[in-house]
């Protein structure tokens, strides 16, 4: 069998929206990705969240998937696995 090589750029990643998929929830869309230089690939993606609190005033999050979280990634959305944002970690 032979392998499938797959290049996207870091632009055409940005432009794609992040969905949570056992709750449909827009997560937001790519920001930066986290590299491991020492295993050459792609850790987790750094995903800008914008959320209402009550009395609407809007609070920005950053938000950590880590690329085992990912199922597909799409034409123009990235499908991660979790319930919810809740389950997602902030980057540190």
């Amino acid at each position: 069998m032979s392998e499938v090589t797959f290049i996207m750029l870091l632009s055409q990643l940005k432009r794609k929206e992040i969905i949570v998929f056992h709750s449909g929830e827009k997560m937001g869309r790519i920001i930066d990705v986290v590299l491991n230089d020492k295993r050459d690939h792609i850790e987790a993606l750094l995903v800008h969240k914008r959320a209402e609190s009550l009395f609407l005033i809007q609070q920005d999050q950053h938000m950590k998937v880590l690329w085992e979280q990912i199922i597909v990634i799409g034409t123009d959305v990235i499908i991660i696995r979790g319930e919810d944002s809740k389950q997602l970690s902030l980057p540190k």
